[in-house]
């Protein structure tokens, strides 16, 4: 048998195995390599459990100030970050945030982590039962 020569005894599968390889760290490349070169990254938040009104905000702010605007809302509403949130929409226009909760119940917002919180006009808009508009952060 010549080096090289995937003849004999297993040969075969060896070939198949290999191209299983390539072809898996190729997808794995596409995947999860950042498509066209970018990585993503952007703050966002979750309701759990859903319909609750309980948000955990988590991920990191993109470098550029291009994430989405987060508007949340719930009655009663509690927002709270985890360590490395963050949030920059400053190419965008408004408040990065929004917290609404149009019933006048309890509204919370709780960083224990200094996140970072960039938006155009603002970091954080609170509207609580649509009768104040206040740019302040509730809670903590």
């Amino acid at each position: 048998m010549r080096a090289g020569n995937n003849a004999g005894a297993g040969g075969a599968g060896l070939e198949l195995r290999g191209r299983l390889v390539a072809g898996t760290a190729l997808a794995t490349t596409l995947l999860f390599g950042g498509y066209g070169g970018r990585t993503a990254f952007a703050g966002s938040c979750v309701e759990d459990p859903a319909g609750s009104g309980n948000f955990v905000c988590s991920g990191a702010a993109s470098a550029s100030g291009e994430d989405q605007r987060i508007n949340l809302s719930g009655n009663p509403l509690a927002v709270t970050t985890t360590d490395g949130f963050g949030i920059d929409s400053s190419t965008r226009n408004g408040a990065a945030i929004t917290l609404e909760n149009n019933s006048g119940r309890s509204l919370t917002f709780t960083d224990k982590y200094n996140s970072i919180i960039t938006g155009q006009d603002r970091g954080i808009d609170v509207e609580n039962d649509y009768s104040d508009r206040n740019p302040s952060v509730i809670g903590g």
